[in-house]
């Protein structure tokens, strides 16, 4: 016999996203909001930092914790390409 669903478990997308994906890591370039990453995998943020290292990025450090996953650089520019990317990295994930 299937299994009741209730409307709310099926609509409560955010609840849903923590279920079906696992962890989410908001990811910022100094201040700077980019998105969220969802995760399966307790390396996620090596993840980012070896997709940034894939594309040839240095000068910038990155600081890990529970929820979060901070690129810090002091080059403008290079945090504007590192949002950039990061970006478009997020869009396909």
């Amino acid at each position: 016999m299937p299994k009741n669903i209730r409307i709310g478990d099926v609509w409560d997308s955010e609840a849903m996203d923590t279920r079906l994906t696992g962890e989410r890591y908001r990811i910022y370039v100094n201040t700077d909001y980019v998105g969220d990453k969802m995760g399966l995998n307790a390396g996620e943020g090596e993840a980012v930092e070896d997709f940034l290292k894939s594309l040839g990025f240095s000068g910038y450090t990155i600081e890990y914790d529970n929820k979060n996953i901070r690129i810090k650089t002091d080059d403008k520019d290079l945090a504007e390409k590192l949002r950039n990317h990061l970006q478009e990295y997020l869009d396909l994930r």
